[in-house]
């Protein structure tokens, strides 16, 4: 079976491009509903969303949680610097505007690696800081993508984007009690354990990232 690529939206031009895209790569466009894409199936190489559609940030958490490794990407229509940064936190490997998005997936998929263009990953070494209790214990601020915060909560690592999605603040500056991180500068909250949002202003969740460590080292996964 050729590899899927999913387009979650309706736009036609969009779309028309991403048929033209997948002929020349010898993939299939497919539907969100497609019946190939039912449990147990194999994973789609991508899944492109239109970021201006109703809950579009929310399809972007589920479908990471359901395909971890698949190439997740946005396409936007118009400026809109939260949605942008609250697609990434969520999960989206690449966002882009819609006359660029096209070419930009298709150097994307280029530079994936593993099964058919699936999202290449990368592991990064970080160095523990000693404290007590819980909180803040490691930084990797030239990760790409953007600063990445580790916090110890009780014997597990947590790792988050560093970036309140409502206005770019450090996170890693806030209070964190239990699990909750509270944004330093408007008050929004997340639970730094699965970067749900718990309060407002911000209107989407932080993005995590899989942390490793063993006896030796401490490792952090990200998309490159």
């Amino acid at each position: 079976m050729a590899g899927l690529l999913v387009a979650d939206l309706d736009d036609r031009i969009i779309v028309a491009r991403l048929a033209d895209l997948v002929t020349r790569r010898g993939y299939a466009l497919v539907r969100a509903d497609d019946p190939r894409l039912a449990p147990g199936g194999a994973a789609p190489i991508a899944v492109v969303v239109d970021l201006g559609a109703p809950g579009a940030v929310d399809r972007i958490v589920a479908y990471r949680r359901r395909w971890p490794s698949t190439l997740l990407a946005g396409t936007i229509g118009f400026p809109d610097q939260e949605l942008w940064h609250g697609a990434v936190a969520a999960g989206a490997d690449l966002v882009a505007n819609r006359g660029a998005f096209v070419a930009r997936l298709a150097q994307a998929l280029e530079a994936g690696s593993g099964e058919a263009g699936a999202a290449a990953v990368t592991r990064l070494a970080v160095r523990l800081m000693e404290r007590e209790g819980d909180g803040l214990v490691g930084r990797l601020p030239d990760a790409p993508g953007g600063s990445i915060a580790i916090l110890r909560i009780g014997e597990k690592l947590c790792a988050i984007r560093d970036e309140c999605p409502h206005a770019g603040a450090s996170l890693a500056d806030g209070v964190l009690e239990g699990t909750i991180l509270t944004c330093p500068r408007h008050g929004s909250q997340f639970d730094v354990t699965t970067g749900a949002r718990e309060r407002g202003p911000s209107d989407f969740p932080i993005r995590t990232y899989r942390v490793i460590s063993d006896e030796s080292a401490t490792f952090v996964e990200v998309p490159v």
